[in-house]
């Protein structure tokens, strides 16, 4: 093969790779979780605030302090995005965890499991997690086409908020519309 040949097989083959690069494949990775508006869940929300969403910028949004310097708005930051398939359909989702800053000793987080459709994030899930060792977020994960959620917790008398002993682990599937606990709980120690 002379050099002119394989050159122009190498040029056809770059060609060929980038054109199939280029073919539109939205997936859940697009998504920017760090600069998303987000709803509260239930339970987080303020009722004398009447904004039911948050928006995150650069994964942060910032708490607002008083005259005083005390929190009177919460703050909220981004603390992982991981992915996985959680309906079963052999998609991905993302499964996402922030931490709420609350003024107090109290670290809460939420849960919120996004899918893509029509290149739009959509939210299928939310739960908001306890505080450290009372419920606090141990784990969340994609196994086996279904949604892991690990807790610490839960405490005894005499332990700390500070360190958990021991976590539950609760196992959902997707039912189409919603996730569904399968199977019993498990306590596991640390």
């Amino acid at each position: 093969m002379k050099l002119w040949q394989i050159k122009v097989l190498l040029l056809t083959l770059l060609v060929s790779q980038s054109a199939f690069s280029q073919q539109p494949s939205s997936n859940i990775r697009s998504v920017d979780f760090a600069n998303l508006t987000y709803p509260w869940t239930g339970d987080l929300a303020d009722p004398k605030n009447p904004k039911r969403t948050f928006t995150l910028k650069k994964g942060e949004l910032p708490a607002t302090r008083n005259a005083r310097g005390l929190i009177d708005e919460m703050g909220v930051f981004l603390e992982s995005v991981k992915y996985g398939d959680v309906t079963g359909d052999g998609v991905e989702e993302a499964i996402v965890s922030l931490s709420i800053q609350t003024g107090g000793s109290a670290i809460p987080g939420i849960i919120y499991i996004y899918t893509l459709r029509k290149n739009r994030p959509v939210l299928l899930w939310s739960r908001s997690t306890g505080d450290r060792a009372d419920d606090g977020l141990h784990n969340v994960y994609a196994e086996n086409g279904g949604l892991v959620v690990e807790l610490n917790g839960p405490q005894r008398d005499g332990e700390g908020d500070c360190c958990a002993m021991r976590f539950t682990r609760r196992r959902y599937v997707w039912n189409g519309r919603r996730f569904r606990q399968t199977g019993r709980m498990e306590t596991v120690p640390l």
